[in-house]
């Protein structure tokens, strides 16, 4: 992902002054999907391989109040009645520098309508526990 900031976005949100710091981004992001699909019928059986990089829009909005900070991240690519959606909101807590635990929601959406004879709507979404380290 190549992504550029609101230039002065944290003095404008007090952030200099440790009470609130805004954040957003915007670029673009390049995703690979490397797949297999199979449609089987009673008499029929169709089978392909397929690998695509697929350029997509992105955008980020953050806010961090101390220790907490909660954020709503997209990627968006789509054309007509086609488009493909990835995002996710969370809110993380950082009981130690470097270090966060968080939680959030996840929402996939590829929605294919008649490319080459082929129609889809695939929905994944749920919610996420996360733990890491950020440097």
């Amino acid at each position: 992902t190549a992504y550029w900031g609101v230039p002065f976005l944290g003095l404008l949100s007090l952030g200099t002054l440790g009470l609130l710091d805004l954040e957003v981004h915007f670029g673009l992001n390049l995703k690979y999907i490397d797949g297999y699909a199979m449609v089987e019928s009673e008499n029929i059986k169709e089978e392909t391989d397929f690998s695509i990089p697929l350029p997509m829009a992105y955008g980020e909005v953050g806010a961090k109040v101390g220790p907490v900070k909660t954020e709503v991240e997209a990627k968006w690519i789509g054309y007509s009645e086609n488009q493909f959606l990835d995002a996710t909101g969370k809110v993380t807590y950082s009981p130690f520098p470097l270090t966060f635990i968080g939680v959030g929601y996840k929402y996939l959406n590829i929605k294919i309508d008649n490319i080459s004879d082929i129609y889809s709507d695939i929905k994944i979404k749920g919610p996420f526990v996360e733990a890491g380290l950020r440097f």
